[in-house]
């Protein structure tokens, strides 16, 4: 049977034990893996004001709400790194139990992912149908995406007030049109933007390598060396080795290198 909470790494598990400090507050962070593509989703609360924020929701969740129902915190925020039906398929569910969370989302991601669906059956017919015939894809894909109504439309570095301090905004196209990635003290949640030696890809619609490129550069540039990588899937990281060691994007290079 399919663990329904995982860590992602030795890190991640420290992290379920014990708390982070600013000089202002404590911290927490949680993982859980969801969806036929596990996507990594995460729990952020702060002490003492018991505020929580859930950054992607690639499924129901049982494990992360089951912590804030036991924690008594306040979900007050829903981030949605973007709109690829891998990171929303739970979000009806999630809002239904919290109505109170207010939902996050660009504007430019809210307007592509209307047509997201449509450019996945014309793009591709066969790899669409023959994806349809998995029952937890078809699933994935039949969200009804334009019924996601966002509470708060985010933009390039705005600050979402959360306990103490803020959730800091990154806009970050190029997987898709309005990727964002949020960032907290030492974190940062890079969706499919960043991943451990790897990058988003950009087949997808509205997808540029170009602004990718752009984008992970500027992640680069705007974070220290220490900042701890939250990626919409796989392993943890951090921005000093990608900077220098990701073989698609470096700082000054790499094989997507382009001008």
């Amino acid at each position: 049977m399919k663990e329904a909470f995982r860590k992602l790494s030795i890190l991640a598990s420290f992290l379920l034990l014990s708390q982070f400090c600013s000089s202002t507050e404590e911290y927490y962070l949680l993982s859980e893996v969801e969806g036929p593509v596990e996507v990594n989703c995460y729990l952020l609360y702060a002490m003492p004001t018991r505020e929580a924020a859930i950054f992607d929701v690639g499924g129901p969740l049982e494990s992360l709400v089951k912590i804030i129902n036991e924690k008594e915190l306040t979900l007050k925020y829903i981030f949605i790194t973007h709109a690829h039906w891998d990171h929303v398929e739970g979000i009806f569910i999630l809002k239904e139990k919290f109505p109170q969370a207010k939902v996050c989302l660009s504007w430019e991601e809210y307007e592509a992912m209307q047509d997201y669906t449509n450019f996945a059956k014309e793009s591709d017919p066969e790899k669409f149908n023959k994806l349809m015939q998995d029952s937890a894809y078809a699933r994935m894909v039949n969200i009804n995406l334009s019924a996601i109504k966002p509470d708060i439309f985010v933009k390039d570095n705005q600050e979402c007030e959360f306990g103490n301090s803020a959730i800091k905004t990154i806009f970050s196209p190029g997987h898709s049109a309005g990727s964002m990635c949020y960032a907290y003290h030492k974190f940062l949640f890079s969706g499919d933007v960043l991943f451990n030696r790897n990058v988003g890809n950009t087949d997808f619609y509205k997808g540029s390598k170009k602004d990718l490129v752009q984008s992970v550069r500027k992640l680069y540039r705007l974070f220290p060396d220490s900042t701890i990588v939250y990626p919409g899937h796989g392993q943890l990281t951090n921005i000093g080795s990608e900077k220098y060691e990701n073989p698609f994007i470096t700082i000054e290079g790499g094989e997507w290198d382009v001008e």
